[in-house]
């Protein structure tokens, strides 16, 4: 699990660092399996799932990454869990506080 700063500015980092000794901050988080990151985000159409290289989200500044093993999944297994995901994690359909990259990544993990 990778644990970005959202929007990667200096100001949010700082915050990030105060807010977390108490439990809170505002965090993006993806999903590492098989060489690619998942993760969710807001999309005016079509799916909110996407991809891209581990540790390199481009809108995100990365933070650290906390272990959660390996999956048990094969790689076609893996395909068919993120279409699957892709249908259910519309784009449209994203909420700051009740549906976002944290619970996706909850629900993919």
């Amino acid at each position: 699990l990778h644990i970005y700063d959202v929007g990667g500015h200096q100001i949010m980092q700082g915050a990030n660092n105060i807010l977390r000794a108490i439990g809170t901050g505002a965090f993006h988080a993806g999903v590492e399996v098989y060489g690619q990151e998942w993760s969710y985000g807001y999309s005016a159409t079509g799916t909110g799932v996407f991809n891209c290289m581990p540790r390199l989200c481009p809108h995100h500044s990365y933070r650290e990454t906390l272990s959660l093993g390996e999956t048990l999944l094969g790689r076609d297994e893996v395909r068919h869990a993120v279409h699957s995901l892709q249908v259910l994690w519309i784009g449209s359909d994203y909420d700051l506080l009740r549906r976002n990259c944290c619970h996706f990544a909850q629900a993919f993990a």
